[in-house]
């Protein structure tokens, strides 16, 4: 690593450290070791675990991978390490039965509540999601031995992960702490966990929540239990088979694709997947002409009519029919999107024309490499300045480069003058800027751009209040934000 990544790295360590600590309500005792890996391959030399993030809190010890800043898992696992010291022996966990049998839903559960990632919805409102989608698990048996491990892994983080959190928001961390150490809900909160769930469960119905936000949860969660699939190993299977095959040899893809919808009949994406093949083997209209037909069977389901429906809209760009394609993407707005899908729609239409930057937008949601991509939007965008998505896509691509953050401003900055973005572009666009600015150590100008922020909602202004919060940290921590040596200024 570059010696300004384990700066870089240092200083998240540092930061998150403080937060894991101010939730608990007071810094666990002792050092926690991070082994923090270059590369997966060095780890799985040293570990033997190539790609998976963990912690050993019997260690008090964290193991990762080397990520994109800010790293995606580090303070998941940095809980688990620093709550050690609240854990019964010999794991220093949770665990009924002499300390032997682990109870993954409080461990797993205190370690998402302090995590508390900051995605599209708050943990509270990807449970309330859930609940009314019929999705939510119930978190009583998620907290039995046997209960967290039997239910669908995403659901379960999301639940048990939202109920401690409220715990903690509710009854305070130090009574977290202690139910860390026993497990026993009726001697620390006075009454049993059913009580506590359904408090939890009537806060929940409380959580205001959006068309797009509901839309979003059944996107995400309706994966099922792996017990509960049909076939469900042997799916797993042939989907790895099929997508490493899928580049070179689709048509091989195309069969295994279509055993696979056998197993699964009633799973909308392995059809989606069948026509991805099929466009790949270069059977446009066979592609386009499964999808049609899936459509009507999918209407009801907003997330799934939205996912098709998109498909079919790039199907049908690339089938020539811009007219089509337009009342496709116009469908997928109609049924209330996901923040993603909103902003793909909205720059997919805003590109349906025959000029170079339309082709060029396309092209960048195309397969190819980035590099290739980036330099293809900037040469079409410097011939018509003043297209605002094609400024945005260029900027959100250089923000996920940690070595030009101001370049990213530039390109940004000159997206948000634009008249045309759509509010959902515009909202990431800013989102992207705020951490770019911190990237390149400009906290004057982070500052005073987070003075006149619309309101966006509680995520957006959390993300926003987090790079303030890192820039107060590092000033008084370490004397400033950290300025990249080569950043464009």
């Amino acid at each position: 690593m570059a010696k300004e990544a384990v700066e870089r790295a240092l200083r998240d360590l540092e930061f998150r450290h403080q937060q894991v600590s101010t939730f608990f309500g007071a810094a666990p005792p002792g050092k926690v070791p991070v082994w923090w890996s270059p590369s997966a391959a060095e780890k799985q030399r040293l570990v033997g675990a190539e790609h998976t993030q963990f912690a050993k809190p019997w260690r008090h010890e964290v193991h990762v991978n080397d990520m994109q800043f800010p790293h995606p898992v580090l303070k998941h696992e940095l809980v688990h390490a620093m709550a050690a010291p609240f854990g019964a022996p010999p794991f220093s966990v949770t665990a009924h039965y002499g300390g032997l049998l682990p109870v993954a839903g409080i461990i797993e559960g205190l370690a998402v509540a302090a995590d508390d990632p900051l995605e599209d919805l708050t943990l509270h409102e990807w449970a309330a999601g859930m609940k009314q989608q019929s999705l939510l698990p119930d978190v009583r048996s998620l907290m039995r031995l046997d209960g967290f491990y039997n239910a669908p892994p995403a659901r379960a983080y999301a639940a048990v992960g939202s109920f401690m959190r409220w715990l903690g928001e509710t009854r305070g961390g130090e009574k977290l702490r202690a139910v860390y150490a026993r497990g026993d809900w009726q001697a620390v909160y006075g009454v049993p966990l059913d009580a506590l769930a359904a408090d939890w469960e009537k806060f929940l119905a409380t959580v205001p929540l959006d068309a797009a936000a509901v839309n979003q949860a059944m996107a995400r969660f309706r994966q099922k239990s792996l017990f509960q699939r049909a076939c469900a190993r042997e799916v797993e299977a042939l989907g790895r088979e099929a997508a490493a095959v899928l580049p070179s040899d689709p048509e091989r893809a195309l069969a295994t694709l279509r055993r696979v919808a056998e197993l699964q009949p009633d799973d909308y994406r392995h059809q989606v997947a069948q026509a991805n093949a099929l466009e790949r083997a270069g059977q446009k209209q066979a592609a386009a002409d499964l999808l049609e037909k899936l459509a009507p069977n999918v209407e009801k389901d907003h997330a799934a009519a939205i996912e098709v429906s998109m498909e079919r809209a790039d199907l049908s760009w690339a089938l020539q029919q811009p007219a089509e394609t337009r009342k496709l993407l116009e469908h997928v707005l109609e049924l209330t999107p996901s923040p993603p899908m909103d902003r793909t729609a909205h720059v997919k239409l805003a590109a349906l024309g025959p000029d170079e930057v339309s082709r060029a937008i396309w092209q960048y949601f195309g397969p190819g490499g980035d590099d290739v991509k980036l330099l293809v939007l900037r040469e079409a965008l410097a011939k018509v300045p003043g297209q605002a998505e094609a400024a945005y896509l260029i900027g959100r691509k250089l923000s996920t480069r940690s070595d030009q953050p101001m370049l990213a401003v530039k390109y940004l900055s000159q997206a948000l003058a634009g008249a045309s973005l759509s509010p959902s572009i515009r909202r990431e666009a800013l989102r992207l800027k705020l951490e770019s600015r911190f990237l390149s150590g400009d906290c004057a100008g982070l500052r005073e751009e987070s003075k006149t922020l619309p309101d966006y909602g509680t995520v957006f202004r959390r993300r926003s209040d987090e790079w303030l919060a890192r820039c107060a940290f590092e000033e008084k921590v370490f004397g400033g934000a950290l300025v990249p040596a080569d950043a464009m200024r």
